[in-house]
């Protein structure tokens, strides 16, 4: 996160904080089976079928929308553009969404455009919502923060 931070429009930079991001939530999961635990229990959430890590990322990114961005990127990613399930539904389906540009302050809506206009990467959702990838992580890394205290995992 911290070598984003500091080149916020490196492609390779952003990809990797998205990995680590996404990856984190498996390793939530993993700790607690690790532990002994129930994480959809823990959560609240009687899950039928796989109990997996996958399925564990599943309930979070419907319980939060940052993370959801994060893991459909994550998984455009790996993948470079999805055609299994319901791609449509995902917040991203392709690798070529995320793009570095340099979008100015009162850009691009919200909370996308950075002062001064630098790169940084910006997220180009199927629902046609722009999201800046940073912002994107910064609030799925805190959501995980929260949800490993709340489940007495050290952070």
């Amino acid at each position: 996160m911290s070598e984003f931070r500091d080149e916020e429009g490196a492609l390779h930079k952003g990809f990797n904080a998205v990995s680590a991001v996404d990856a984190y939530a498996a390793h939530i999961h993993s700790e607690l089976v690790s532990l002994g635990k129930d994480p959809f229990e823990m959560l609240n959430q009687g899950v039928a079928g796989d109990r997996n890590d996958t399925h564990f990322r599943g309930v979070l990114a419907a319980a939060n929308g940052n993370f959801r961005v994060i893991r459909d990127v994550a998984k455009a990613n790996k993948h470079a553009f999805l055609t299994k399930g319901n791609p449509k539904k995902l917040a991203s389906n392709g690798s070529g969404d995320t793009v570095s540009v340099s979008i100015g302050w009162g850009q691009g809506g919200y909370g996308v455009g950075g002062y001064g206009g630098a790169s940084q990467l910006i997220v180009n959702c199927l629902d046609g919502s722009q999201k800046k990838l940073l912002r994107e992580l910064d609030a799925a890394l805190a959501y995980l923060d929260d949800v490993a205290r709340e489940l007495g995992l050290p952070v």
